[in-house]
């Protein structure tokens, strides 16, 4: 179909939706980025993923803007190397992190500053995160941290997970959310940081109307994304209750989701404005 899609972006997590059970990229997935690309549109990522975690699979796909990377804390560059925007962690969090190293001495803790990953205290979970993506880290402690924090990462068991949430939540936060990023994780965001967010303040810096925008994810921290964009999609593996915050199901993420989503908008049967 010819149908141009300029002026129209498209936003995509990665991990449980344009990522399949082994981590890689579907072909029929960016066989239909590449269309969506082709065709005039804009694409790019919005992950939880650091900024060289993601780097990998944005060599992979046409990405031509920006990337949201750690859960919209940042959005990074990748063709200039910089950083483009950001909304960093208030000074309090290291005093946040510091409770949870003290009281909860099992529980992993990494943060990210910029493009370095920092480990504080690693543990199965966290070792694992760092091995499986294959990141370069910097083990340190407290008194050696740089003064810029964008995400603080709580790694624990499934089962010791809801310890770590009813602490963070029991105790008073100011300036800071949490937000669950996969049944092991559980990360500290700047208060009003979410994907959603950061999709509008990219919308706006590449000066397109948000009803002409199209979001797909799979989990708790896409909420906002899905939320925000002017057509919002989940992979049908998402978590049932959050059904309702999308404007339509598309496949599970092994069965090439984003691929499913791009289809649909392709057809011109899901956008209420004429693309």
């Amino acid at each position: 179909m010819s149908k141009s899609l300029e002026g129209c972006l498209l936003i995509s997590d990665l991990d449980g939706t344009m990522l399949d059970e082994n981590s890689r990229i579907p072909e029929n997935n960016l066989r239909a980025v590449r269309r969506f690309v082709e065709k005039g549109g804009i694409f790019t990522i919005a992950t939880g993923r650091t900024v060289e975690s993601a780097r990998r699979y944005v060599e992979q796909l046409p990405v031509n803007a920006p990337v949201c990377v750690m859960n919209g804390s940042l959005l990074y560059d990748y063709r200039q190397e910089r950083i483009v925007w950001e909304h960093p962690l208030p000074p309090e969090a290291k005093q946040y992190a510091r409770q949870v190293l003290e009281c909860m001495p099992d529980i992993g803790v990494e943060f990210s500053s910029g493009r370095q990953l920092y480990v504080l205290r690693g543990n199965d979970i966290t070792w694992e995160h760092v091995k499986f993506e294959g990141l370069p880290y910097v083990k340190t402690t407290l008194d050696e941290v740089p003064p810029v924090w964008h995400k603080v990462l709580y790694g624990a068991p499934s089962d010791r997970m809801v310890d770590v949430m009813e602490f963070c939540n029991r105790v008073s936060h100011h300036g800071v959310t949490y937000v669950a990023t996969s049944p092991q994780y559980y990360e500290m965001l700047p208060e009003g940081s979410n994907k959603g967010e950061t999709l509008g303040v990219l919308a706006r810096m590449l000066k397109i109307a948000l009803d002409k925008t199209f979001a797909i994810g799979d989990y708790y921290n896409d909420r906002e994304l899905v939320r925000k964009a002017g057509c919002g999609a989940l992979a049908a593996n998402a978590p049932k209750e959050l059904y309702p915050e999308a404007d339509l199901i598309v496949r599970d993420h092994t069965q090439g989701a984003v691929a499913d989503f791009v289809g649909k908008i392709e057809c011109g049967t899901i956008f209420a404005q004429e693309v």
